[in-house]
């Protein structure tokens, strides 16, 4: 009987994996090991081009924060205004400064004397038909062109740390020339407002105060982002470097830049206007001056913007009747 050959399939413990599953494995672990290098090298590109970008347009963003605003094209005093003078200042800083008269005799419970502020990169011509309105109903009016803006001389700006002591000087000159200056109203839009608050807060002849749309501090400021783009994605120490470097380039301590601070030690009568869709200057900024002082009354303002916020019916009737001690009947 012929023996019958007969391959016997191997049990499954004596099974030998294929070579291709034996290949399979370590081609998986080296594409794995491939993407991430690739992802580690992606992400350190980014980290890089991140540092060279904040690096690049940090002093950039600094130094237009302070950049000279003033203008060699300001427009010159035109008739209504009563005399024109300069404020010579340490560091061949001179500021142009603008008087108009009362045009009435001056209410019982006027001011003696109002000094009207301008908005960052503006200038006090602008402002000269709300001057004119004050005149007329018997307050005399400063106009300045703070440092660095209009016709005062070219400057790098300092968010009020050197702009509040140019106004003392200019309230020494006017004192000087003859105006009254025992009872000062300050009115300041935006960036005025920001040096008027800080103009109280080293001044106690000032007795009433108008700041609308002003930030508490420089550098809550600019962690708020609403300044440039380029600030919204970047963390807050980022930002903070941005701040000093601009204290830097304007050589001023940028912390001093707090108009939440000055207004804290001042007795004027100030008002702080403020609207709640302010989309520059967020409205918690005025929440703050207001909860740090005393004297402070904090008005919810008219707009549905900034600059909507600084013109508008009610706030003309706030200011009038503020600095002129009488109910607003105009338009």
């Amino acid at each position: 009987m012929s023996e019958e050959k007969t391959e016997r399939e191997p049990r499954k413990s004596e099974r030998v994996p294929s070579s291709d599953s034996d290949s399979s494995k370590p081609k998986a672990r080296s594409r794995g090991h491939r993407w991430g290098r690739r992802l580690t090298i992606l992400i350190l590109l980014l980290l890089v081009c991140a540092t060279i970008s904040y690096f690049v347009t940090a002093p950039l963003i600094a130094r237009d924060l302070v950049r000279d605003r003033s203008r060699s094209d300001a427009p010159g005093a035109p008739s209504e205004v009563t005399e024109t003078f300069r404020v010579s200042r340490p560091g061949d800083v001179s500021l142009d400064v603008w008087r108009i008269s009362a045009r009435i005799p001056k209410p019982e419970n006027a001011v003696s004397l109002l000094m009207v502020l301008h908005g960052i990169s503006d200038q006090k011509s602008t402002m000269l038909a709300l001057a004119e309105r004050f005149a007329d109903a018997g307050v005399e009016v400063a106009l300045v062109d703070l440092r660095g803006h209009g016709a005062s001389s070219p400057s790098r700006i300092t968010y009020g740390v050197r702009e509040r002591r140019d106004l003392v000087a200019v309230l020494d000159a006017l004192e000087q020339r003859g105006a009254d200056v025992s009872n000062v109203g300050v009115y300041g839009p935006s960036y005025g407002g920001v040096v008027a608050l800080q103009f109280a807060g080293v001044e106690p002849r000032v007795t009433r105060v108008t700041s609308v749309a002003a930030f508490s501090s420089f550098r809550e400021m600019l962690r708020a982002a609403t300044y440039s783009e380029w600030l919204k994605p970047m963390p807050e120490f980022l930002i903070d470097g941005i701040v000093d470097r601009a204290g830097l380039e304007g050589s001023f301590a940028p912390d001093q830049a707090s108009p939440m601070d000055l207004a804290a030690r001042s007795e004027a009568d100030i008002r702080i206007v403020h609207s709640e869709a302010d989309e520059i200057v967020p409205f918690e900024h005025a929440q703050r001056i207001a909860d740090t002082c005393a004297h402070c009354t904090l008005v919810r303002g008219e707009g549905d913007s900034h600059l909507g916020s600084l013109s508008n019916y009610p706030l003309r009737a706030l200011i009038h009747e503020q600095f002129v001690g009488e109910p607003y009947e105009g338009q």
